[in-house]
């Protein structure tokens, strides 16, 4: 299955070959898709107040001595919302 871009829908769809000669899809939007941008990730990152996360309060906030991989750093500025973690006192 050719994956092609809907110009209608403006996004990527998986469609037969049969249905990919529709004109709606084409080859791809005339300008390229933006790459999102990851700013503010340290990789070796220090827990400054104990708590034994870094980056608190930043999206890459994670247990001290963890990295992420870039799909997880895409993942963490995306706009879908994060489950918030729980207190570990709060049991």
């Amino acid at each position: 299955m050719p994956k092609v871009f809907n110009t209608i829908t403006k996004s990527w769809q998986n469609v037969s070959s049969f249905e990919a000669r529709n004109p709606i899809f084409s080859s791809g939007p005339e300008e390229a898709e933006p790459a999102v941008v990851v700013e503010g990730y340290k990789a070796d990152a220090t827990d400054g107040d104990g708590d034994g996360f870094v980056q608190d309060g930043t999206p890459f906030e994670r247990p001290e001595g963890t990295d992420l991989t870039e799909a997880e750093q895409v993942e963490a500025v995306s706009d879908t919302p994060k489950p918030k973690k729980r207190n570990k006192s709060s049991k």
